[in-house]
């Protein structure tokens, strides 16, 4: 008999991962955290592999990197290695913009 998975609630999520309940339901309504399914009452309810995901998420938005292309990572549409390429071309075209501010004032 397969054992059941428990599921967590979005509060027990956010407690777990330390994202807000707000940004954990942003996240769930823009398709990158989908419920595993809802309680009787209709709250979403996430698996406990779903951790892992969110922390992914967490870590490609602190390096910068936007929601459409974290969407496409997800959905395996594009590698984590060119996520991360794009993401370092555009902070060094940026850091270069700004020796050009710099070196202008």
């Amino acid at each position: 008999m397969a054992e059941m998975r428990r599921k967590l609630t979005i509060g027990e999520l956010s407690r777990r991962t330390g994202i807000s309940v707000k940004k954990l339901r942003f996240y769930s309504d823009e398709g990158l955290l989908p419920p595993a399914g809802r309680s009787p009452s209709g709250y979403r309810l996430y698996a406990e592999d779903q951790v892992h995901r969110i922390e992914l998420i967490r870590l490609l938005r602190e390096a910068g990197v936007g929601l459409t292309e974290i969407a496409k990572l997800l959905r395996r549409d594009v590698t984590l290695e060119r996520v991360l390429a794009l993401q370092l071309e555009a902070v060094e075209a940026h850091i270069a913009s700004l020796r050009r501010v710099a070196s202008a004032l």
